[in-house]
């Protein structure tokens, strides 16, 4: 999923919930914005979920 409106050889979703199909996990790299659905979907479909984040240059100096 993600806000990008650019072409790719996959799907790309401004929306989780707009996902059709079943998965076995899913990872994400922490958007703020979208935690809180992604969580809803997570725990609704009991997927399992690889969280992360970016480092931020403030937190590497």
């Amino acid at each position: 999923m993600d806000v990008v409106e650019e072409k790719s050889d996959f799907p790309i979703y401004d929306s989780i919930f707009k996902i059709e199909g079943k998965s076995d996990v899913v990872v994400d790299f922490y958007n703020p914005p979208a935690f809180d659905n992604l969580l809803k979907c997570v725990l609704s479909h009991r997927i399992p979920v690889v969280m992360g984040s970016r480092a931020s240059k403030k937190a590497i100096d």
